[in-house]
């Protein structure tokens, strides 16, 4: 076939992604690959279905091919972090949403994953001081953080480090 109709592949599995047989989502999104192994959205797309397949596995691995060709797209290093903090993978989540610091389009952002980054040590490393330092450098890049800031308040009748 023609390497042209990959794209048309990606799209009639996006179709099927959205309102079909997941199956034929999963076959459209390979089929864009083996017409274009380079297209990092269709490793994203086929990733997406997989996970709502419960295909997890096969999941992380289209995610990582997709970070692999299109190393600055923050939106697929976020969701493959989320699949990993599903999982309770938290070393290999923290890992990941670490390096989407540097993909990180803004501020905001920046914030929201030092945010998330300090509840995986509070919450689940049970690294109280890590996650301080996290939630007030999310303080630092957004003021408007309520999350990180009813995170902090919350710890800080417990450690006078957060004073």
């Amino acid at each position: 076939l023609n390497p042209e109709f990959a794209e048309a592949y990606n799209n009639l599995g996006t179709i099927y992604a959205h309102d079909g047989p997941p199956e034929k989502a999963i076959s459209s999104y390979e089929k864009a690959i083996s017409l274009n192994p380079k297209k990092a959205v269709f490793h994203y797309n086929l990733a997406l279905s997989y996970e709502s397949q419960r295909r997890i596995e096969e999941a992380l691995n289209e995610y990582q091919k997709a970070i692999r060709l299109e190393p600055a797209n923050h939106t697929y290093r976020l969701e493959y972090a989320r699949t990993l903090y599903i999982l309770k993978r938290w070393d290999e989540a923290l890992s990941v949403y670490k390096r989407a610091l540097r993909t990180a389009p803004d501020l905001k952002e920046k914030s929201r994953l030092y945010t998330v980054i300090g509840g995986i040590n509070y919450y689940q490393k049970k690294k109280i001081s890590e996650a301080i330092v996290c939630w007030k450098k999310a303080l630092e890049l957004d003021r408007d953080n309520s999350r990180a800031a009813f995170l902090l308040k919350k710890v800080a009748p417990k450690n006078p480090a957060t004073h």
